[in-house]
């Protein structure tokens, strides 16, 4: 609520797994991002309890009553149904970044060059298999980096040198 009420612009980005609650926060953007290895999952609300009947049917309402508030948030972002989300929940979905811009849970892929990766991804609950392209592709885009921050480095060093030699040249040195 807090994000929604931002009057600014937001954007998420899910750079690792936006699962639970993570997954209900990312919907306040303006603007979700997904990185290609990062992951989404959402579920049922649940809970611990003990008691009799009437406390169980209690806990019960209480869960099914959280579960609407998720799937009110969700249809903020996407274009679903109660049932189709409270499928989705009760099956503990678990969304690549190709299934979760198919069902509209995030806008964009980053790094995506607009092409759809399309099937490269197997998710499971504790791992995820990527496909060489997608680890070269990653590798690449680490390399980039690497040679984008040596770059500032060299700016940054030879900067403090010629600020050095002015500081040299002005006391006289």
């Amino acid at each position: 609520t807090a994000l929604k009420e931002y009057s600014g612009h937001v954007t998420v980005k899910i750079v690792g797994i936006a699962a639970s609650a993570a997954s209900v926060i990312a919907m306040a953007g303006d603007k979700i991002l997904i990185s290609p290895t990062a992951q989404m999952m959402i579920h049922n609300v649940s809970t611990q309890a003990s008691g009799d009947f009437r406390d169980f049917q209690q806990v019960s309402d209480s869960l099914k009553s959280a579960n609407q508030s998720i799937i009110n948030a969700y249809k903020t972002r996407v274009n679903k149904t109660d049932e189709e989300l409270q499928n989705l929940m009760d099956q503990e979905f678990w969304f690549n970044a190709n299934t979760a811009l198919e069902h509209g849970f995030v806008d964009e892929i980053m790094f995506d060059d607009k092409e759809q990766i399309g099937g490269q991804f197997v998710a499971n609950y504790g791992s995820v298999i990527l496909s060489d392209e997608v680890i070269a592709k990653g590798s690449k885009l680490m390399e980039n980096k690497k040679h984008q921050e040596t770059k500032q480095q060299n700016a940054t060093v030879q900067a403090k040198l010629k600020l050095l030699k002015l500081r040299g040249e002005s006391n006289g040195n």
